[in-house]
Protein backbone atom coordinates (compact mmCIF):
# COMPACT_ATOMS: atom_id res chain seq x y z
CA UNK A 1 0.00 0.00 0.00
CA UNK A 2 0.97 3.55 -0.58
CA UNK A 3 1.67 5.92 2.86
CA UNK A 4 -0.67 8.42 3.50
CA UNK A 5 -0.26 12.03 3.23
CA UNK A 6 0.20 14.44 5.45
CA UNK A 7 2.46 12.26 7.93
CA UNK A 8 6.02 14.05 9.00
CA UNK A 9 7.70 11.15 10.30
CA UNK A 10 7.37 7.50 9.74
CA UNK A 11 8.36 4.74 12.70
CA UNK A 12 9.16 1.42 12.18
CA UNK A 13 11.61 0.67 14.85
CA UNK A 14 12.36 -3.23 16.43
CA UNK A 15 9.96 -4.24 13.82
CA UNK A 16 12.18 -6.85 11.73
CA UNK A 17 12.72 -4.96 9.13
CA UNK A 18 15.09 -6.09 6.72
CA UNK A 19 16.85 -4.55 3.57
CA UNK A 20 13.78 -5.78 1.32
CA UNK A 21 11.56 -4.11 3.52
CA UNK A 22 13.47 -0.97 3.90
CA UNK A 23 12.65 -0.87 -0.30
CA UNK A 24 9.06 -1.65 0.38
CA UNK A 25 8.86 1.17 2.64
CA UNK A 26 10.60 3.38 0.49
CA UNK A 27 8.75 3.25 -2.28
CA UNK A 28 5.22 3.38 -0.27
CA UNK A 29 6.11 7.23 0.47
CA UNK A 30 4.23 9.36 -2.10
CA UNK A 31 4.76 12.49 0.07
CA UNK A 32 7.83 14.14 1.55
CA UNK A 33 8.16 13.35 4.83
CA UNK A 34 10.41 15.15 7.56
CA UNK A 35 11.84 11.81 9.34
CA UNK A 36 12.30 7.65 9.16
CA UNK A 37 12.98 5.97 11.82
CA UNK A 38 14.20 2.51 11.40
CA UNK A 39 16.05 1.57 14.50
CA UNK A 40 16.56 -1.87 15.76
CA UNK A 41 16.04 -3.56 12.58
CA UNK A 42 18.16 -5.56 10.24
CA UNK A 43 18.40 -3.45 7.09
CA UNK A 44 22.12 -4.01 7.21
CA UNK A 45 24.46 -2.71 4.21
CA UNK A 46 21.78 -3.45 1.43
CA UNK A 47 18.96 -1.57 2.98
CA UNK A 48 21.29 1.57 3.45
CA UNK A 49 22.01 1.26 -0.12
CA UNK A 50 18.55 1.18 -1.00
CA UNK A 51 17.93 4.84 1.57
CA UNK A 52 20.91 6.07 0.02
CA UNK A 53 19.62 5.46 -3.57
CA UNK A 54 16.26 6.73 -2.44
CA UNK A 55 17.88 9.77 -1.15
CA UNK A 56 20.38 10.72 -3.99
CA UNK A 57 17.65 10.57 -6.24
CA UNK A 58 15.98 13.56 -5.22
CA UNK A 59 12.77 11.65 -4.47
CA UNK A 60 12.80 11.26 -0.95
CA UNK A 61 13.04 14.63 1.16
CA UNK A 62 14.03 13.52 4.56
CA UNK A 63 15.38 15.29 7.18
CA UNK A 64 15.86 12.97 9.74
CA UNK A 65 16.81 9.38 9.50
CA UNK A 66 17.41 7.04 12.45
CA UNK A 67 19.54 4.07 11.82
CA UNK A 68 20.63 2.74 15.02
CA UNK A 69 21.45 -1.34 15.31
CA UNK A 70 20.92 -2.16 12.04
CA UNK A 71 23.95 -4.32 11.08
CA UNK A 72 25.65 -1.52 8.74
CA UNK A 73 29.18 -1.46 8.15
CA UNK A 74 31.83 0.30 6.31
CA UNK A 75 29.84 -0.32 3.11
CA UNK A 76 27.08 0.73 3.97
CA UNK A 77 28.51 4.06 5.73
CA UNK A 78 29.55 4.56 2.01
CA UNK A 79 26.65 4.41 0.61
CA UNK A 80 24.69 6.74 3.13
CA UNK A 81 28.15 9.21 2.66
CA UNK A 82 27.91 9.34 -1.52
CA UNK A 83 24.27 10.23 -0.72
CA UNK A 84 25.00 12.97 1.29
CA UNK A 85 27.28 14.58 -1.67
CA UNK A 86 24.44 13.53 -4.25
CA UNK A 87 23.48 17.39 -3.68
CA UNK A 88 19.73 15.96 -3.46
CA UNK A 89 20.26 14.96 0.43
CA UNK A 90 18.52 17.19 2.83
CA UNK A 91 19.43 15.59 5.77
CA UNK A 92 20.09 17.29 8.81
CA UNK A 93 19.77 14.33 11.74
CA UNK A 94 21.11 11.35 11.40
CA UNK A 95 22.47 8.50 13.95
CA UNK A 96 23.84 5.21 13.56
CA UNK A 97 24.52 4.32 16.75
CA UNK A 98 25.67 0.56 17.32
CA UNK A 99 26.61 -0.94 14.11
CA UNK A 100 29.69 -2.23 12.80
CA UNK A 101 31.20 1.34 11.48
CA UNK A 102 35.01 1.58 11.73
CA UNK A 103 37.70 3.84 10.61
CA UNK A 104 36.72 3.37 6.94
CA UNK A 105 33.35 4.30 7.46
CA UNK A 106 34.55 7.53 9.43
CA UNK A 107 36.61 8.31 6.35
CA UNK A 108 34.10 8.25 4.19
CA UNK A 109 31.49 9.65 6.19
CA UNK A 110 34.01 12.74 7.11
CA UNK A 111 34.73 13.09 3.65
CA UNK A 112 30.69 13.73 2.88
CA UNK A 113 30.60 16.09 5.81
CA UNK A 114 33.51 18.74 4.34
CA UNK A 115 32.20 18.47 0.91
CA UNK A 116 29.96 21.46 1.13
CA UNK A 117 26.91 19.94 0.29
CA UNK A 118 26.54 18.36 3.58
CA UNK A 119 23.37 19.92 5.59
CA UNK A 120 23.49 17.55 8.87
CA UNK A 121 23.61 19.26 11.86
CA UNK A 122 23.59 16.23 14.22
CA UNK A 123 25.37 13.59 13.31
CA UNK A 124 25.24 10.13 16.35
CA UNK A 125 27.91 7.14 15.41
CA UNK A 126 27.89 6.00 19.21
CA UNK A 127 28.73 2.67 19.80
CA UNK A 128 30.81 1.82 17.02
CA UNK A 129 34.74 0.37 16.17
CA UNK A 130 35.63 3.97 15.40
CA UNK A 131 39.35 4.77 16.70
CA UNK A 132 41.99 7.32 16.59
CA UNK A 133 42.32 7.16 12.67
CA UNK A 134 38.86 6.97 11.75
CA UNK A 135 38.54 10.29 13.88
CA UNK A 136 41.40 11.81 12.60
CA UNK A 137 39.00 12.14 9.60
CA UNK A 138 35.99 13.49 11.59
CA UNK A 139 38.06 16.32 13.21
CA UNK A 140 39.66 17.29 9.77
CA UNK A 141 36.11 17.24 8.79
CA UNK A 142 35.15 19.87 11.72
CA UNK A 143 37.94 21.88 11.21
CA UNK A 144 37.09 22.27 7.21
CA UNK A 145 35.49 25.50 7.74
CA UNK A 146 32.81 23.42 5.43
CA UNK A 147 31.29 21.54 8.30
CA UNK A 148 27.75 22.48 9.75
CA UNK A 149 27.72 19.81 12.44
CA UNK A 150 26.50 21.16 15.63
CA UNK A 151 26.50 17.79 17.29
CA UNK A 152 28.82 14.93 17.21
CA UNK A 153 27.63 11.92 19.49
CA UNK A 154 31.31 9.07 19.56
CA UNK A 155 30.50 7.20 22.52
CA UNK A 156 31.62 4.22 23.29
CA UNK A 157 34.36 3.62 20.19
CA UNK A 158 37.75 2.85 20.51
CA UNK A 159 39.46 6.31 20.54
CA UNK A 160 42.84 7.02 21.94
CA UNK A 161 44.87 9.68 23.34
CA UNK A 162 45.90 10.38 19.55
CA UNK A 163 42.63 10.78 18.44
CA UNK A 164 41.89 13.38 21.07
CA UNK A 165 44.46 15.47 19.93
CA UNK A 166 42.73 15.22 16.87
CA UNK A 167 39.47 16.22 18.18
CA UNK A 168 40.91 18.73 20.32
CA UNK A 169 43.10 20.52 17.34
CA UNK A 170 39.78 20.73 15.43
CA UNK A 171 37.58 22.09 18.35
CA UNK A 172 40.32 24.99 19.09
CA UNK A 173 40.46 25.65 15.59
CA UNK A 174 37.97 28.65 15.67
CA UNK A 175 36.32 26.54 12.58
CA UNK A 176 34.39 24.39 14.69
CA UNK A 177 30.78 24.85 14.86
CA UNK A 178 29.92 21.84 17.42
CA UNK A 179 28.07 22.95 20.51
CA UNK A 180 27.79 19.19 21.56
CA UNK A 181 30.48 16.21 21.85
CA UNK A 182 30.23 13.28 23.29
CA UNK A 183 33.29 11.32 23.91
CA UNK A 184 32.31 8.79 26.63
CA UNK A 185 33.64 5.41 27.55
CA UNK A 186 36.34 5.62 24.94
CA UNK A 187 40.48 5.37 25.71
CA UNK A 188 41.18 9.09 26.35
CA UNK A 189 42.47 9.20 29.57
CA UNK A 190 44.11 11.55 31.23
CA UNK A 191 46.57 12.90 28.80
CA UNK A 192 43.91 12.86 26.05
CA UNK A 193 41.48 14.96 28.47
CA UNK A 194 44.20 17.22 28.49
CA UNK A 195 44.27 17.93 25.17
CA UNK A 196 40.64 18.51 25.33
CA UNK A 197 40.97 20.73 28.52
CA UNK A 198 43.29 23.16 26.53
CA UNK A 199 40.67 23.51 23.55
CA UNK A 200 38.51 24.60 26.04
CA UNK A 201 40.51 27.31 27.09
CA UNK A 202 41.50 28.64 24.06
CA UNK A 203 38.65 30.65 23.48
CA UNK A 204 38.12 29.33 20.19
CA UNK A 205 35.82 26.36 21.10
CA UNK A 206 31.64 26.80 20.70
CA UNK A 207 31.19 23.55 23.02
CA UNK A 208 28.32 24.03 25.32
CA UNK A 209 28.02 20.50 26.64
CA UNK A 210 30.98 17.80 26.73
CA UNK A 211 30.74 14.17 27.28
CA UNK A 212 34.04 12.83 28.65
CA UNK A 213 33.20 10.27 31.47
CA UNK A 214 34.06 6.81 31.79
CA UNK A 215 37.57 7.33 29.97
Amino acid sequence: GRIVPNINMLGFGQSGVTAEDALKILNSITKPITGLNLRCNQIGDEGAHHLATAIASGKCLLNKLYLSQNQISDEGAHHVATAIVSGQCVLTHLCLDANDIGDDGARFIGTAVQSGKCLLRMLRLDKNNIGDVGVRHLATAIESGKCVLTELCLNDNQIGVEGARHIAAALGSGKCELAVLGLSRNHIGDEGSRHIASALESGQCSLIKLWLDEN
